[in-house]
């Protein structure tokens, strides 16, 4: 059992510009993505923050956190029905058809296009993105070991270089291998680049591995993550919760009213620092 108490200082990346990209919808409320951005703020303070979604959404409350906020109109459904001509496998299963899936991948790979338009970063430039309802909470040492391994590979929570385990729900890349797993310039770029692949997360896996790009696995044992839903937390990984951690969002969902009305996580400048306790991390070995 390691216990884990620090405070999260600015962090020397070695003159790396670092871009935080910031994609989806304000969900499940305004407060909600305010507590992702702080977060992951709080860790790579100089970081530029960039924050991408539709316009029928309402950032009023999120805008000022972030140093850009680019709003897009949301892709037409009929639209997107009329140019896509291949999908995932995932995506041809009849469930996931009924729920959209089809458009959902395009609407994912949406934003993160946009942002790669706006921000135009150099090759160099260091990219983490990050969805707009997920919280990554990483050991400071480890962090700096991704932000370092992220000049020449793409970081992923991935279980093995053959990318097994691969998400998308979080990676820190240098711009040029990022670029590489997400960007498309036409409808048939997209169209050639679902085909054959099992599902979105595939998708950007493929493309990786088809150019010689190394994917670099985050240790799961130096962070903590979960999704906010409004109902029960959906965790990265259950098995190396901590009591600790658990005992925070137990608070969190207690003070969930208070939190509704103003916002419990709040950064005091550009690059105030915050302190996260991370205690007691017990992980079972499979």
């Amino acid at each position: 059992m390691i216990e884990f108490v620090f405070e999260l200082q600015k962090h020397a990346i070695n003159q790396m510009v670092c871009r935080i990209f910031v994609t989806g919808l304000i969900r499940p409320s305004a407060l909600d993505v305010i507590e992702v951005i702080l977060k992951i703020r709080s860790q790579i303070p100089d970081a530029i923050t960039y924050l991408c979604t539709w316009t029928n959404q309402d950032v009023s409350r999120v805008k000022d956190e972030v140093d850009h906020c680019i709003q897009i109109e949301e892709p037409d459904t009929e639209e997107i029905r009329k140019q896509i001509t291949a999908t995932t496998k995932t995506d041809n299963n009849p469930g996931a058809a009924s729920l959209g899936w089809p458009y959902m991948t395009y609407r994912m790979f949406t934003p993160v296009n946009a942002l790669i338009d706006y921000a135009n970063p150099a090759d160099d430039d260091i990219i983490v993105r990050i969805r707009t309802d997920s919280v990554f909470l990483f050991h400071p040492d480890h962090l700096k070991e991704l932000l370092n391994a992220a000049k020449t590979s793409y970081v992923a929570r991935s279980t093995r270089q053959s990318g097994v385990g691969f998400s998308d729900w979080f990676a820190i890349s240098n711009f040029k291998d990022f670029k590489t797993g997400w960007y498309f310039r036409t409808m048939d770029e997209y169209n050639k680049m679902l085909q054959d692949t099992w599902n979105t997360e595939d998708v950007i896996r493929w493309r990786l591995l088809s150019h010689g790009v190394t994917i670099t696995p985050i240790r799961e044992d130096r962070l903590h993550c979960y999704l906010i839903r409004p109902g029960p937390t959906k965790h990265y990984h259950d098995d190396i919760l901590t009591d600790v951690v658990v005992c925070l969002r137990q608070k969190d969902s207690q003070a969930d009213a208070n939190r509704r009305n103003e916002p419990s996580f709040s950064l005091s400048g550009r690059n105030a620092v915050t302190q996260i306790i991370f205690g007691a991390i017990n992980r079972r070995d499979s």
